[in-house]
């Protein structure tokens, strides 16, 4: 007949591995419970940040178009102060009193 201590070892043995393989478990499901959420997360930042360079793109866009319609403003007022000075300049040769000191100052206005 075998002894009961031995027996009872035996058992406590087996009920020590069972724990082991249960807490392994547990731990894996935990393990694979976090990257699930980390990968969450990291999804949710990376639209986040897709989200942001899309409006930061279309904010350049419309910037773009304001300097370029400011830009063509600015070379329609310089071609028609240039139109102006070459104009002046004509009228005042072909009438034979062009003073330079006077136009210089006229300039200046």
């Amino acid at each position: 007949m075998a002894s009961p201590v031995a027996h009872g070892h035996a058992g406590v043995i087996g009920a020590s591995r069972n724990f082991w393989r249960l807490r392994a478990a547990l731990l894996g499901i935990v393990a694979l419970a976090m990257t699930l959420a980390a990968s969450a997360l990291v999804m949710v930042a990376l639209d986040s940040r897709r989200e942001t360079l899309a409006r930061a793109a279309e904010g350049a866009d419309k910037l773009a178009m304001a300097l370029d319609e400011h830009a063509d403003q600015v070379f329609q007022a310089v071609e028609l102060v240039l139109r102006v000075v070459v104009t002046e300049f004509g009228d005042r040769r072909r009438q034979g009193a062009f003073d330079h000191d006077a136009f210089r100052l006229s300039l200046r206005r």
